[in-house]
Protein backbone atom coordinates (compact mmCIF):
# COMPACT_ATOMS: atom_id res chain seq x y z
CA UNK A 1 0.00 0.00 0.00
CA UNK A 2 1.31 3.43 -0.86
CA UNK A 3 1.84 6.15 1.71
CA UNK A 4 -1.09 8.62 1.49
CA UNK A 5 1.16 11.65 1.78
CA UNK A 6 3.52 10.35 -0.91
CA UNK A 7 0.58 9.48 -3.20
CA UNK A 8 -0.81 12.98 -2.79
CA UNK A 9 2.52 14.46 -3.87
CA UNK A 10 3.10 11.96 -6.65
CA UNK A 11 -0.31 11.98 -8.32
CA UNK A 12 -2.39 14.98 -9.28
CA UNK A 13 -5.90 15.47 -7.90
CA UNK A 14 -8.02 15.03 -11.02
CA UNK A 15 -11.27 15.96 -9.26
CA UNK A 16 -9.73 19.28 -8.28
CA UNK A 17 -8.40 19.84 -11.79
CA UNK A 18 -11.80 19.29 -13.39
CA UNK A 19 -13.56 21.41 -10.76
CA UNK A 20 -11.11 24.21 -11.51
CA UNK A 21 -11.79 24.02 -15.23
CA UNK A 22 -15.54 24.13 -14.71
CA UNK A 23 -15.16 27.21 -12.51
CA UNK A 24 -12.59 28.75 -14.90
CA UNK A 25 -10.25 29.13 -11.93
CA UNK A 26 -7.98 26.12 -12.20
CA UNK A 27 -4.69 27.38 -10.78
CA UNK A 28 -2.56 24.60 -12.25
CA UNK A 29 -4.04 24.65 -15.77
CA UNK A 30 -2.03 27.63 -17.02
CA UNK A 31 -2.48 28.70 -20.60
CA UNK A 32 -1.61 31.60 -22.84
CA UNK A 33 -4.10 33.58 -24.90
CA UNK A 34 -4.35 30.97 -27.65
CA UNK A 35 -5.15 28.19 -25.17
CA UNK A 36 -1.65 26.71 -24.88
CA UNK A 37 1.51 27.42 -22.93
CA UNK A 38 3.97 29.64 -24.73
CA UNK A 39 7.36 28.19 -25.69
CA UNK A 40 8.99 30.31 -22.97
CA UNK A 41 6.58 29.02 -20.31
CA UNK A 42 7.07 25.46 -21.53
CA UNK A 43 10.87 25.68 -21.35
CA UNK A 44 10.66 27.13 -17.85
CA UNK A 45 8.45 24.25 -16.68
CA UNK A 46 10.83 21.74 -18.21
CA UNK A 47 13.53 22.96 -15.80
CA UNK A 48 11.39 21.98 -12.80
CA UNK A 49 13.39 19.63 -10.50
CA UNK A 50 10.64 16.98 -10.55
CA UNK A 51 10.53 17.00 -14.35
CA UNK A 52 14.31 16.69 -14.55
CA UNK A 53 14.33 13.91 -11.92
CA UNK A 54 11.73 11.90 -13.87
CA UNK A 55 13.69 12.42 -17.07
CA UNK A 56 16.98 11.22 -15.53
CA UNK A 57 15.28 8.18 -14.00
CA UNK A 58 13.79 7.34 -17.38
CA UNK A 59 17.24 7.58 -18.97
CA UNK A 60 18.53 5.07 -16.41
CA UNK A 61 15.67 2.71 -17.23
CA UNK A 62 16.47 3.09 -20.92
CA UNK A 63 20.09 2.22 -20.26
CA UNK A 64 19.04 -0.91 -18.34
CA UNK A 65 16.84 -2.04 -21.24
CA UNK A 66 19.66 -1.38 -23.72
CA UNK A 67 21.67 -4.20 -22.11
CA UNK A 68 19.42 -6.63 -23.97
CA UNK A 69 20.57 -5.15 -27.28
CA UNK A 70 24.19 -6.15 -26.67
CA UNK A 71 23.23 -9.59 -25.36
CA UNK A 72 20.81 -10.51 -28.16
CA UNK A 73 21.79 -8.77 -31.40
CA UNK A 74 23.16 -11.98 -32.92
CA UNK A 75 20.78 -14.47 -31.29
CA UNK A 76 17.90 -14.64 -33.75
CA UNK A 77 18.72 -18.15 -35.04
CA UNK A 78 19.40 -19.49 -31.54
CA UNK A 79 16.12 -18.09 -30.20
CA UNK A 80 14.18 -19.47 -33.18
CA UNK A 81 15.50 -22.96 -32.53
CA UNK A 82 14.76 -22.74 -28.81
CA UNK A 83 11.25 -21.29 -29.15
CA UNK A 84 10.18 -23.55 -32.01
CA UNK A 85 10.97 -26.51 -29.77
CA UNK A 86 8.57 -25.20 -27.10
CA UNK A 87 5.53 -24.55 -29.28
CA UNK A 88 2.43 -26.54 -28.34
CA UNK A 89 -0.35 -24.66 -30.13
CA UNK A 90 -1.15 -21.51 -32.12
CA UNK A 91 -3.69 -18.72 -32.10
CA UNK A 92 -4.11 -15.94 -34.65
CA UNK A 93 -4.79 -12.22 -34.65
CA UNK A 94 -6.63 -9.98 -37.07
CA UNK A 95 -6.21 -6.20 -36.88
CA UNK A 96 -4.31 -4.15 -34.30
CA UNK A 97 -1.39 -3.66 -36.69
CA UNK A 98 -0.22 -0.40 -35.07
CA UNK A 99 0.02 -2.03 -31.63
CA UNK A 100 2.80 -4.14 -30.20
CA UNK A 101 1.48 -7.74 -30.68
CA UNK A 102 -1.95 -6.54 -31.82
CA UNK A 103 -4.77 -8.01 -29.71
CA UNK A 104 -2.17 -9.36 -27.24
CA UNK A 105 -0.52 -5.96 -26.66
CA UNK A 106 0.64 -5.87 -23.00
CA UNK A 107 -0.68 -2.31 -22.49
CA UNK A 108 -4.01 -2.16 -20.71
CA UNK A 109 -4.95 1.30 -21.92
CA UNK A 110 -3.11 2.38 -25.09
CA UNK A 111 -6.06 1.70 -27.42
CA UNK A 112 -8.48 3.25 -24.91
CA UNK A 113 -6.76 6.63 -24.58
CA UNK A 114 -5.42 6.95 -28.15
CA UNK A 115 -8.00 7.72 -30.82
CA UNK A 116 -8.61 5.51 -33.87
CA UNK A 117 -6.57 2.61 -32.45
CA UNK A 118 -8.12 -0.85 -32.26
CA UNK A 119 -6.63 -4.02 -30.79
CA UNK A 120 -8.20 -6.29 -33.36
CA UNK A 121 -9.52 -9.74 -32.48
CA UNK A 122 -8.20 -13.19 -31.57
CA UNK A 123 -8.89 -16.18 -33.85
CA UNK A 124 -8.53 -19.85 -32.93
CA UNK A 125 -8.26 -21.01 -36.54
CA UNK A 126 -5.91 -19.90 -39.27
CA UNK A 127 -7.29 -17.77 -42.12
CA UNK A 128 -5.49 -16.35 -45.14
CA UNK A 129 -6.04 -12.76 -43.98
CA UNK A 130 -4.64 -13.03 -40.43
CA UNK A 131 -2.14 -10.37 -39.37
CA UNK A 132 -0.47 -12.14 -36.44
CA UNK A 133 0.51 -15.73 -35.68
CA UNK A 134 0.84 -16.39 -31.93
CA UNK A 135 2.71 -19.45 -30.63
CA UNK A 136 2.19 -20.75 -27.08
CA UNK A 137 4.11 -23.27 -24.96
CA UNK A 138 2.72 -26.10 -22.79
CA UNK A 139 2.13 -23.64 -19.93
CA UNK A 140 -0.11 -21.47 -22.15
CA UNK A 141 2.56 -18.77 -22.24
CA UNK A 142 3.12 -16.74 -25.38
CA UNK A 143 6.60 -17.57 -26.68
CA UNK A 144 6.64 -16.32 -30.29
CA UNK A 145 4.80 -13.72 -32.40
CA UNK A 146 5.05 -13.47 -36.18
CA UNK A 147 3.53 -10.97 -38.57
CA UNK A 148 2.13 -12.40 -41.79
CA UNK A 149 2.16 -9.25 -43.94
CA UNK A 150 5.03 -6.91 -44.78
CA UNK A 151 7.05 -5.69 -43.05
CA UNK A 152 7.53 -9.15 -41.56
CA UNK A 153 9.06 -9.56 -38.13
CA UNK A 154 9.33 -12.18 -35.42
CA UNK A 155 9.27 -11.61 -31.67
CA UNK A 156 10.59 -14.12 -29.15
CA UNK A 157 9.38 -13.86 -25.55
CA UNK A 158 11.57 -14.95 -22.64
CA UNK A 159 10.28 -15.32 -19.06
CA UNK A 160 12.28 -14.69 -15.90
CA UNK A 161 9.84 -15.17 -13.03
CA UNK A 162 7.29 -12.35 -13.33
CA UNK A 163 9.49 -10.48 -15.84
CA UNK A 164 8.84 -10.95 -19.56
CA UNK A 165 11.39 -9.88 -22.19
CA UNK A 166 10.34 -9.51 -25.84
CA UNK A 167 13.00 -9.48 -28.59
CA UNK A 168 11.81 -8.49 -32.06
CA UNK A 169 13.81 -9.20 -35.24
CA UNK A 170 13.17 -8.31 -38.87
CA UNK A 171 13.34 -10.74 -41.82
CA UNK A 172 17.12 -10.18 -42.04
CA UNK A 173 17.56 -11.12 -38.36
CA UNK A 174 18.32 -7.56 -37.23
CA UNK A 175 17.13 -6.72 -33.72
CA UNK A 176 14.44 -4.03 -34.02
CA UNK A 177 12.81 -3.71 -30.64
CA UNK A 178 13.11 -4.80 -27.01
CA UNK A 179 10.19 -4.85 -24.59
CA UNK A 180 9.96 -5.63 -20.89
CA UNK A 181 6.86 -6.39 -18.84
CA UNK A 182 7.00 -6.70 -15.08
CA UNK A 183 4.23 -8.14 -12.95
CA UNK A 184 3.71 -8.35 -9.20
CA UNK A 185 1.40 -11.08 -7.92
CA UNK A 186 0.09 -11.41 -11.46
CA UNK A 187 -0.73 -7.71 -11.94
CA UNK A 188 1.07 -5.67 -14.59
CA UNK A 189 3.20 -2.97 -12.91
CA UNK A 190 5.58 -1.92 -15.71
CA UNK A 191 5.65 -2.10 -19.51
CA UNK A 192 8.66 -0.73 -21.39
CA UNK A 193 9.52 -0.83 -25.08
CA UNK A 194 12.56 0.56 -26.84
CA UNK A 195 12.97 0.71 -30.60
CA UNK A 196 14.72 2.53 -33.47
CA UNK A 197 18.05 1.03 -32.42
CA UNK A 198 21.01 3.19 -33.45
CA UNK A 199 24.41 2.04 -34.70
CA UNK A 200 25.71 2.72 -31.18
CA UNK A 201 23.32 0.13 -29.76
CA UNK A 202 20.96 2.61 -28.09
CA UNK A 203 17.24 3.26 -28.38
CA UNK A 204 16.26 6.44 -30.18
CA UNK A 205 12.66 6.00 -28.98
CA UNK A 206 11.39 4.52 -25.72
CA UNK A 207 7.93 4.36 -24.14
CA UNK A 208 6.78 3.13 -20.76
CA UNK A 209 3.71 2.57 -18.61
CA UNK A 210 3.84 2.11 -14.83
CA UNK A 211 0.82 0.87 -12.89
CA UNK A 212 0.13 1.62 -9.22
CA UNK A 213 -2.69 -0.26 -7.46
CA UNK A 214 -2.11 1.35 -4.04
CA UNK A 215 -5.68 2.60 -3.64
CA UNK A 216 -8.75 0.36 -3.70
CA UNK A 217 -11.01 0.96 -6.67
CA UNK A 218 -8.39 2.93 -8.61
CA UNK A 219 -5.30 2.38 -10.72
CA UNK A 220 -2.79 5.18 -11.24
CA UNK A 221 -0.78 4.95 -14.45
CA UNK A 222 2.28 6.94 -15.44
CA UNK A 223 3.05 7.09 -19.16
CA UNK A 224 6.46 8.25 -20.34
CA UNK A 225 8.01 8.70 -23.77
CA UNK A 226 11.46 9.80 -24.89
CA UNK A 227 12.64 10.54 -28.43
CA UNK A 228 16.39 11.24 -28.40
CA UNK A 229 16.44 13.82 -25.59
CA UNK A 230 12.81 15.02 -25.69
CA UNK A 231 10.83 13.70 -22.72
CA UNK A 232 7.07 13.58 -22.12
CA UNK A 233 5.16 12.52 -19.01
CA UNK A 234 1.45 11.81 -18.49
CA UNK A 235 -0.71 10.55 -15.65
CA UNK A 236 -3.93 8.57 -15.74
CA UNK A 237 -6.37 7.72 -13.00
CA UNK A 238 -8.56 4.70 -13.80
CA UNK A 239 -11.71 3.91 -11.81
CA UNK A 240 -12.51 0.20 -11.39
CA UNK A 241 -15.64 -1.75 -10.56
CA UNK A 242 -15.66 -4.66 -8.09
CA UNK A 243 -14.61 -7.16 -10.76
CA UNK A 244 -11.53 -5.09 -11.67
CA UNK A 245 -12.85 -3.68 -14.96
CA UNK A 246 -12.13 -0.07 -15.88
CA UNK A 247 -15.22 2.14 -15.95
CA UNK A 248 -13.76 5.57 -16.73
CA UNK A 249 -10.46 7.41 -16.62
CA UNK A 250 -8.89 10.84 -16.27
CA UNK A 251 -5.66 11.83 -17.96
CA UNK A 252 -3.40 14.85 -18.34
CA UNK A 253 0.09 15.76 -19.51
CA UNK A 254 2.30 17.02 -16.70
CA UNK A 255 5.56 18.93 -16.52
CA UNK A 256 7.01 18.96 -13.00
CA UNK A 257 3.90 19.50 -10.89
CA UNK A 258 2.15 21.50 -13.60
CA UNK A 259 -0.77 20.25 -15.68
CA UNK A 260 -0.47 21.62 -19.20
CA UNK A 261 -3.12 21.37 -21.86
CA UNK A 262 -6.66 20.30 -21.03
CA UNK A 263 -7.15 17.30 -18.69
CA UNK A 264 -9.38 14.71 -20.32
CA UNK A 265 -12.12 12.44 -18.99
CA UNK A 266 -13.05 9.32 -20.93
CA UNK A 267 -14.93 6.04 -20.71
CA UNK A 268 -13.90 2.50 -21.63
CA UNK A 269 -15.45 1.33 -24.89
CA UNK A 270 -14.29 -2.25 -24.31
CA UNK A 271 -13.83 -4.53 -21.30
CA UNK A 272 -10.41 -3.98 -19.72
CA UNK A 273 -9.58 -5.98 -16.60
CA UNK A 274 -6.75 -4.83 -14.32
CA UNK A 275 -6.78 -7.78 -11.91
CA UNK A 276 -4.52 -10.82 -12.12
CA UNK A 277 -5.72 -14.14 -13.55
CA UNK A 278 -5.74 -15.58 -10.02
CA UNK A 279 -7.93 -12.74 -8.72
CA UNK A 280 -10.31 -13.14 -11.67
CA UNK A 281 -10.66 -16.88 -11.00
CA UNK A 282 -11.55 -16.13 -7.37
CA UNK A 283 -14.14 -13.55 -8.45
CA UNK A 284 -15.62 -16.01 -10.96
CA UNK A 285 -15.88 -18.75 -8.31
CA UNK A 286 -17.45 -16.29 -5.87
CA UNK A 287 -20.09 -15.25 -8.42
CA UNK A 288 -20.86 -18.90 -9.22
CA UNK A 289 -21.52 -19.59 -5.54
CA UNK A 290 -23.80 -16.55 -5.27
CA UNK A 291 -25.93 -17.51 -8.28
CA UNK A 292 -25.84 -21.28 -7.74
Amino acid sequence: MGNKKEDKLKYIDFEKEFEGIMESSCSSWKKSGDGWLSQKELEKLQQHPKHQARKEQFKRERKELEKYIIENQEKSKELKETMDGKIEFYKYGKGGEVLHRGILCPSKIIDVVVGNVRRGRLLKEYKDNVDYIYAFDKNNKLCKVETKEEPKYTEYIIYEGEVEIGLTYDADENLLKVSECKKKNGRLIKYLQGYSISEKGTFEIMDSEKYDYSQNGKVFIEQESMTLDFYEYRQLEVLLNQEGYGTKYYTADIIGEQVWGMPFEGKFDRKVNFFSEKENRKNLNRMKKIYR
